[in-house]
């Protein structure tokens, strides 16, 4: 899968079609409830166009806020504010120095990594010491209800939270979590594709499906006794670093 190839294509459509995102975004800032007030450092990491960027940076002038994304595309959407870095990089390998940041907020990022061990370790690596990690990934159970309505579907292999917390924990002070429920307002196999496509996303990973499958998937949600009802489980994730 290129992700950034599939941000790329979504990119002048995300805000109008990410409302789980962006919701998400909002109410993980909400829950973890930082003061910013001393932070002259935020990284922002898998950031898109930035949608907290405006209102945090006109909260707290001082911040220089960092948006990592792999998606120049995504980046160009972001809005033209002085204090507004945009890092055209992997979450792999950060452009940044050890313990640079003050705060490394993630929402609906990190589970695309090729290798999330290594995104969480670049996130602590990057994070000053009682410094705070502020992440939101959709989990194992998000988007179950594909498989159990179309027999056979393969599902994007979501991230266990049990790995994030076990990986994230032996370096972190205090560590909060906590597991939302966010419903896609798709009620079809192919509402969901599209909403999908629309930012940047996918739910199947590797597979090859036949046509007359596909025909066979979508003539399913025409003789459902009940529309679909997909929803994300998301872990919210607030850490202060050792």
């Amino acid at each position: 899968m290129d992700t950034a190839s599939n941000y790329a294509k979504a990119a002048p459509c995300y805000r109008s079609h990410a409302q789980p995102q962006l919701q998400c975004l909002q109410q993980l800032w909400q829950w973890a409830a930082l003061d910013l007030s001393g932070a002259s450092a935020l990284l922002d990491v898998g950031a898109g166009p930035a949608p907290l960027a405006a209102a945090l940076l006109a909260a707290h002038p001082q911040l220089h806020y960092y948006a990592l994304d792999t998606s120049p595309e995504m980046l160009a959407q972001s809005p033209p504010l002085p204090n507004l870095h945009c890092l055209l990089a992997n979450m792999l390998a950060m452009p940044l120095a050890s313990h640079s940041v003050n705060v490394c907020l993630s929402n609906f990022a990190l589970h695309w990594a090729s290798c999330l061990p290594t995104a969480l370790a670049e996130c602590l690596r990057v994070t000053q010491p009682n410094g705070h990690m502020v992440l939101a990934l959709p989990i194992q159970g998000s988007l179950q209800q594909l498989p159990q309505r179309y027999p056979g579907f393969k599902l994007y292999n979501f991230p266990q939270a049990a790995q994030v917390i076990q990986q994230l924990q032996p370096h972190c002070h205090t560590l909060s979590q906590q597991t939302m429920h966010y419903p896609i307002n798709a009620t079809s196999l192919l509402a969901i594709m599209q909403h999908l496509r629309a930012v940047g996303g996918v739910i199947n990973q590797g597979q090859s499906v036949a046509h007359s499958q596909w025909r066979s998937w979508l003539r399913s949600d025409t003789t459902a006794q009940h529309p679909l009802a997909a929803a994300y489980q998301v872990l919210f994730v607030h850490a202060i670093k050792r």
